[in-house]
């Protein structure tokens, strides 16, 4: 069964805003995929055209967070990226995934997801190909293993957000 939640927004600006020289901003955007198999039961989220995850998010969408820290002295970054799906399907539908890694340490990345009711947690190689101190960044994951109990689940993902929170340690 392929229950992936796929989510689509448009941001229209009126002409009359462009000629009034206003700017709009779209705030905390996202693209790309993920994709969770529990059991062969496969879950996730698929965002096709940049999706906004903030409070402009329209009711029964998708939201979440993103922020990252800068070491400047270290010319490093912090991911933390957090999803949620408030109005999914019952049964093992993603619900909300969790993840963390570090620029400099790319293989102590941490995923959490919650399917359904169960949470389900690893750390694996979470790679962030791409990151700036504008609040832009993609991540990376392929073939995750997180575990709830004695069963296991295989995460991939390829995310870009534009707009996160940047904070300078």
């Amino acid at each position: 069964m392929r229950d992936v939640l796929t989510f689509t927004a448009f941001l229209a600006v009126p002409a009359t805003m462009a000629v009034l020289g206003c700017s709009s901003s779209p705030g905390l955007t996202v693209t790309g995929d993920v994709t969770i198999d529990a059991s062969g039961a496969i879950t996730g989220f698929a965002f096709e055209e940049p999706a906004r995850l903030d409070g402009a998010a329209p009711n029964g969408a998708i939201t979440g967070t993103c922020s990252l820290t800068s070491d400047p002295s270290r010319s490093t970054y912090g991911v933390i990226v957090d999803l949620f799906a408030p109005n999914q399907g019952e049964g093992r539908s993603l619900r909300s995934i969790t993840i963390m890694s570090r620029t400099d340490a790319p293989q102590s990345g941490t995923v959490e997801a919650d399917l359904g009711p169960e949470s389900f947690r690893g750390t694996c190689t979470v790679d962030v190909p791409f990151v700036n101190g504008n609040g832009q960044v993609t991540v990376h994951t392929e073939g995750c293993s997180i575990a709830s109990g004695d069963e296991t689940a295989s995460v991939d993902l390829d995310l870009t957000f534009d707009r996160c929170t940047v904070m300078v340690d």
